[in-house]
């Protein structure tokens, strides 16, 4: 047997079967809550943990207790990675099972002296005390993660879960409680953008990043109220005799200190505040407006199609074809002029909300393409399955086309199965002939990239579309 010292058996966490025991007590006529805590308000009613109310109550008191120098009281901030899946794939009643059971496995994981309370929906708060570095903060995160890779039993089904973590420790500067659990929010945060399941620890250099997000989070506020974003356009060409057939739409922020911002600066921002959402709105009405200003300047004949990004956000949480038709009507543009592009790995990390949107836009008569595909073929079944009418395949097979005949065949391959359904197929980041010869003769359609347009002006694609009307005769 291995040897433990002391310290180690204050993270042994042998769960007791006795009074002490910590299960949530059910919630029914024989076991309600406020029959066991007449102030109710300090419990919550699901999981009979204590609520935030009462979370903070010993968070205060633990630091009021403290010693100096001594042990430091750790805060954990526990957020359940896709819950919002869970209730909407399972329902409501699974997703309060779930919360159920991972409340559970939290209390059987910590000591009897520890507070487990629910703090939202789907975030739990941990309190910690008489801990005596980050090392054993770790260590309880770790047992955290392990005890949450056993399956739930929800719904009589077996779920895996996982969740973000962030801890906040109090240091010399005597954080009070309200500071400590903002501080491990914000590490929670960061931890939930490195992906499922991640763990970090709160330091200063985060709280200097919150600030810096906050307030770039107020300017974009402020830039979707004073119309400081901007698109540009790049168009694509059909390959056999690369007529301009279409553009994409691309988001510029015309930021009045900073310059012209691309979206790799602020979407992410914009996603984790749900930003996107209006800011998908206010794209989607400018991109259609201009659209059809094209038409009626006759720079384009009315086959040409304008194509714009969606985000995960927007799939998930935006109501896009109300949207799409509300803005359709108001624009006055044609709806197979209009194609809205979503990525492979949102399709395939959402599959319900992608598939109803793919019905939906097909009713409105507005095509929906798959972007950046190819990465992962099982994405092809939901092509099959669904009215997908476009793909713009991943920068990396286009890449590689002349030297990697894997890429060339899933190319072909792709082409091939896409073109028996009447799909097209675009080839995106296109900067040289060579590379152009080959994916002409591997079977695709169009083509986008430097070789032909760099990004430019709604005004400049209409003199370019004006240019070729006039070339053709």
């Amino acid at each position: 047997m291995e040897d433990r010292s002391p310290r180690d058996e204050l993270f042994s966490f042998e769960t007791d079967k006795g009074d002490d025991a910590r299960t949530p007590a059910p919630i029914d006529g024989d076991n309600d809550v406020t029959e066991q805590a007449p102030d109710d308000w300090l419990f919550d009613p699901l999981t009979a943990l204590p609520s935030r109310t009462l979370f903070m109550e010993r968070l205060e008191q633990c630091l009021a207790d403290r010693r100096t120098p001594g042990p430091i009281t750790a805060v954990f901030y526990v957020d359940i990675d896709h819950f919002k899946d869970i209730n909407e794939n399972l329902g409501y009643e699974a997703g309060d099972e779930l919360l159920l059971a991972v409340a559970g496995r939290l209390q059987e994981t910590l000591r009897p002296a520890d507070t487990v309370a629910r703090l939202t929906a789907d975030e739990f708060g941990l309190v910690l005390d008489d801990l005596s570095d980050i090392a054993q903060a770790m260590t309880v995160a770790r047992r955290i993660t392990n005890s949450l890779e056993e399956p739930l039993s929800v719904a009589q089904l077996d779920v895996f879960v996982t969740a973000s973590i962030g801890i906040a420790l109090e240091s010399d500067r005597r954080e009070n409680a309200e500071v400590l659990l903002r501080n491990a929010l914000e590490a929670k945060d960061r931890a939930k953008e490195k992906g499922d399941g991640g763990c970090e620890v709160f330091h200063a250099g985060l709280a200097s990043e919150a600030l810096e997000r906050l307030h770039l989070e107020h300017e974009i506020r402020r830039a979707l109220d004073e119309d400081e974003l901007s698109l540009r356009y790049q168009p694509v060409v059909k390959i056999s005799n690369r007529e301009v057939i279409g553009a994409e739409a691309l988001v510029r922020w015309e930021h009045p200190t900073r310059g012209t911002l691309a979206p790799i600066e602020f979407f992410p921002l914009a996603e984790a505040t749900g930003l996107i959402v209006p800011l998908g709105k206010f794209v989607l009405d400018h991109v259609c407006r201009q659209a059809h200003a094209w038409q009626l300047d006759g720079a384009t004949s009315s086959g040409m199609r304008i194509n714009l990004n969606l985000s995960p956000k927007q799939l998930l949480e935006g109501d896009i074809t109300s949207d799409v038709a509300e803005v359709l009507s108001r624009s006055g543009l044609e709806s197979d002029s209009l194609v809205l592009e979503l990525g492979e790995s949102s399709v395939l990390d959402h599959l319900e909300p992608a598939s109803k949107l793919a019905v939906g836009l097909d009713r409105l008569g507005v095509q929906l393409a798959i972007d950046d595909f190819g990465k992962d073929l099982t994405a092809l079944d939901f092509v099959l399955r669904y009215p997908v009418r476009a793909l713009k395949l991943n920068r990396s097979l286009v890449d590689a086309v002349e030297t990697q005949e894997n890429s060339r065949a899933v190319i072909r391959h792709i082409c091939s199965l896409a073109h028996e359904r009447g799909i097209r197929v675009t080839a995106v980041g296109v900067e040289t002939e060579s590379q152009l010869a080959r994916l002409d003769d591997l079977g695709c359609d169009a083509a986008q990239g430097f070789l032909f347009y760099r990004p430019m002006s709604g005004e400049d694609v209409a003199l370019v579309l004006a240019a070729a009307a006039i070339a053709t005769g």
